[in-house]
C-alpha cells in the first residue's frame, strides 16, 4: 500500500513566532507512522512578489506545486491575527 502524503505548512513568517515549535513537533510524529510521508514547508521561505499574483507564480515553486499535487491532504500551523490568518498563508495558498 502506497503511503499517504501529509505536507505541513507554517503559515507565518513573523520574527519570533512560537508556532514554529508545534510545527517541528508534529512533523517529528507524523515521520514516526509507517504510512505517513509528510514534509515541512514555511511561508518564509517562499518569496512572494507584493504587486504580482498572476499566472507566472505557478512555476516559481516547484517544489511547493508538485507536493500540493501529490498530497493527500495539508496541514497547516498557524496563529490567529486579528481572528483571521496571516496574509503570507493566503499568499501561498493562492
Amino acid at each position: 500500500m502506497e503511503k499517504l502524503f501529509l505536507p505541513v505548512l507554517l503559515g507565518t513568517s513573523r520574527k519570533q513566532r512560537n508556532s514554529i515549535h508545534p510545527a517541528k513537533w508534529l512533523v517529528g510524529e507524523m515521520e514516526k507512522r509507517p504510512g505517513l510521508e509528510t514534509r515541512l514547508f514555511d511561508v518564509a521561505d517562499f518569496a512572494i512578489p507584493h504587486d504580482d499574483y498572476g499566472q507566472a507564480l505557478k512555476d516559481q515553486f516547484p517544489e511547493w506545486r508538485d507536493a500540493i499535487i501529490k498530497a493527500d491532504g495539508l496541514v497547516i500551523v498557524s496563529p490567529e491575527y486579528n481572528h483571521g490568518y496571516p496574509g503570507s498563508l493566503k499568499a501561498v495558498l493562492d
